[in-house]
Order: structure tokens, then sequence, then C-alpha cells
């Protein structure tokens, strides 16, 4: 059971032949739409064991995917001031390449990629306080022969996405989960419904709630049904099977181009994207989880003639991380406001 309100996705999905998805593994040739609702008469407590509405793939139809109750977090809006002066994470780099920083909500600890061992692998660095310097990092022994890279935590720490060689050679969305924050990490699995014959990664999971799987979560993906080259893709948790089932990925309208869009980081409410586009970092909002994603505004005080990528904010959306080639190889920044 979940305390506090609850709501109701409503997610209605009109199918029409052109385009491709996945969902448990599958394809199909259909082009997708999403139109997301909200019941605002929902319960004030939820259960996770739901029924499950068949998704009817047929090619010329819509169907009616009920998707498990979410809380609703409140967060603050964006500031209007612009992010401060950016700083090199000294500690972190090495004279080889560093990005796709992600850290914990308490920002405890952090991940990156690293191919300072000759080969991208895992690194992290744990501190005691948000306030002090990261210590030297480690490489995640574990997770260090899966080639893993663009990792992604969970707010807790608990949970890992990131992109690894999936059966066909080209990248897959997987996962992996630990007791706690001292435990090592399990065996990962590769994300079936998240991942398809096309590379596939950057998965951001959001709609979080301590003990609860998150309901949402936003990735990358080169798979076709976009607006031209790679684009990002939303997935919600359908009810039945304790909402532990992706609903078929769908492209984030409102963001894409025809030119490519990557590595997005995603608020936990859902509401607030940065990601990466054309080599610059762009933020783009909305009032709520009904409405589309609008205007994105280029993160100019940050953005240079590198490629500036791999960003992540904390929820008050004062502190960003990211990665850039500004001087020579890839390496970690961060900035505030």
């Amino acid at each position: 059971m979940m305390a506090g309100r609850s709501y109701l996705l409503l997610v209605l999905v009109f199918l029409t032949a052109c385009s491709h998805i996945g969902f448990d593994g599958s394809h199909v040739d259909v082009g997708v739409h999403l139109d997301i609702s909200l019941d605002g008469q929902g319960p004030t407590d939820s259960s996770l064991d739901g029924s499950q509405v068949p998704l009817d793939m047929a090619p010329d139809s819509s169907v009616d995917v009920m998707v498990c109750t979410l809380p609703s977090p409140t967060l603050p809006a964006p500031p209007s001031a612009p992010f401060g002066g950016v700083s090199l994470l000294t500690s972190l780099n090495s004279p080889a390449s560093e990005d796709d920083p992600t850290l914990t909500a308490d920002e405890l600890e952090i991940y990156f990629e690293s191919n300072r061992g000759g080969t991208p692998q895992l690194w992290r660095s744990v501190r005691r306080d948000p306030t002090l310097s990261w210590p030297a990092p480690e490489l995640v022994a574990e997770l260090s022969t899966t080639r893993a890279n663009t990792p992604r935590l969970s707010r807790d720490g608990l949970t890992l996405y990131f992109a690894g060689v999936g059966p066909g050679g080209d990248e897959d969305i997987f996962v992996t989960t630990r007791a706690d924050r001292t435990s090592p990490w399990l065996d990962p699995v590769r994300d079936e419904a998240l991942s398809s014959e096309f590379s596939d990664t950057g998965a951001v999971p959001f709609l979080e709630e301590s003990g609860v799987e998150a309901r949402g979560l936003v990735f990358y993906s080169l798979r076709p049904g976009g607006a031209g080259g790679g684009d990002l893709w939303i997935t919600f948790r359908t009810t039945g099977v304790s909402c532990h089932l992706w609903s078929p990925v769908l492209p984030l309208v409102g963001l894409n181009t025809p030119v490519s869009e990557a590595n997005p980081w995603i608020r936990n409410d859902g509401l607030v994207v940065v990601y990466q586009t054309g080599g610059d970092l762009f933020m783009v909002t909305r009032p709520d989880l009904t409405s589309a994603f609008v205007a994105p505004q280029a993160l100019t005080e940050l953005n240079t003639a590198a490629n500036d990528d791999d960003p992540w904010l904390n929820d008050a959306l004062t502190k960003i991380y990211f990665s850039s080639p500004r001087t020579g190889n890839a390496e970690l920044y961060w900035a505030s406001r």
C-alpha cells in the first residue's frame, strides 16, 4: 500500500500502421500516439495488484492501457537564474575519458563511465556529506566485465539501469539491484521489454517511491518510429503482476526532432527533462503529466562548441552534473545556481 494521494494513469494508445515498437521482447509494426489522463477521483490508498488490461496490438485500432497508481511528488518550479561557473570534478577525472554521471537523490554516491582501464567500465565514489568533495573513485568490480555504459541510478541507489551488449551485438538495457548500498550488485538482467534490435541506452527511472519500483522510464533508442535519428522514448508500468510489466514504449512527444536527441535526465515528477541534442544541453518542462513538453530551452550558460552531454540534476534543479570534452578528453563537470 502507498500512503498519500494516488492517481490512476489511463494511457490511451492509438495504434496506426507504419512504425515499430517493442513490448515484452516482441516487435509489432504499428505507429503510436500517447494520450494520458489523470483520474482525480482516485483512492487515497491504492493496491499494487490491479488487473491488467490486454493490449490489442492490431494496426488501425486503439486500446486503453491501465497504468499503476502513482504517488504525486510535489517539487519546486525551475529556478529562473542561470547556472553559475562550471567546475571540473577533479578527484573523479583521469587522463582517460569520463562521462555519464548519475547520483543518488541524497547526492552521496556517484557512478560514471570511464575508460581509464582501457575499456569502458563503471566507476563509483561515495562521500559522507553532500558538501564534501568526492573521494577517489573505485571500479564497480562486479559489473566490470559487462561493457556497461550510460549508468542510471534509482533515487535510493538500490537499482541501476545501464546499457550493455545484447544478443544481437547492439546496446541493450540491463538492470541490476542490490540489498543495500554496501552490498554488491546482483547479476544484471537484460530488460526484454525495453530492448530492441537497435541501440537502446540511458534508461532513467522516474515516479519513484521508496520500496516500490519506478512507475515510469525514459531512454534513448535508435529504433524506427521516432522523428529521425536517435530519439527519446517513454514507458509506464502497467497494472497486473504487481505492477512490474512495462507498457509499449512510445516516442516522447514535444522533444524529438529529425536531429538526434540523447542521454536524457527526467525529474522524479516527470515534469522536467534535460537532454542533449546537437551537442548542446537543453531543458524542457510541462505543467502536469497530461501535457506535452513544449519549447525546449538551451542551457546556454553551460554549452560550448564541444559535445556537452550526459546531464544529471537534483530535485530543486539547482545543481547539474554533466560531461564535456571541452578541454580534450571527455571529463566530468558540475555547476550550481
